[in-house]
């Protein structure tokens, strides 16, 4: 598996998943209570350090071979990963804004950066 793959297939690992889930959550919770350096440190460090002990140690074959490898190698694009960072980036200042509709927003668009290949007609795949 090349890097661009181990790259691809490492955002599905269920420790990556696990970690990004709930360090997300911590970081709006902290933000929200306006502890924006701890906010920041946990949303920020967290994610990056499950994504380098699993791109260094991890074996993503499952992931690759899993229907949900597959999905992402169709569906998971740069863009679609910058839409999810945008989003994150979004719910982020919308805690530390008190925003519930900017917050709404941020996670709206997580969420359509992750389900975009399930909302594409099946004739236009």
């Amino acid at each position: 598996m090349n890097a661009k793959e181990r790259h691809l297939y490492h955002q599905i690992h269920p420790a990556k998943l696990g970690a990004d889930l709930v360090s997300g959550v911590a970081a709006v919770l902290l933000l929200a209570s306006g502890r924006p350096v701890l906010g920041l440190a946990v949303g920020l460090v967290v994610p990056v350090a499950a994504s380098v002990v699993i791109l260094r140690q991890a074996d993503l074959e499952a992931q690759k071979r899993s229907r949900f490898g597959a999905y992402m190698k169709k569906f998971m694009t740069t863009s679609a990963q910058v839409q999810r960072v945008a989003g994150f980036g979004i719910l982020c200042w919308a805690a530390w804004q008190g925003s519930y509709l900017l917050g709404v927003l941020g996670a709206a668009l997580i969420v359509h950066a992750w389900t975009q290949g399930l909302l594409i007609p099946k004739d236009l795949r």
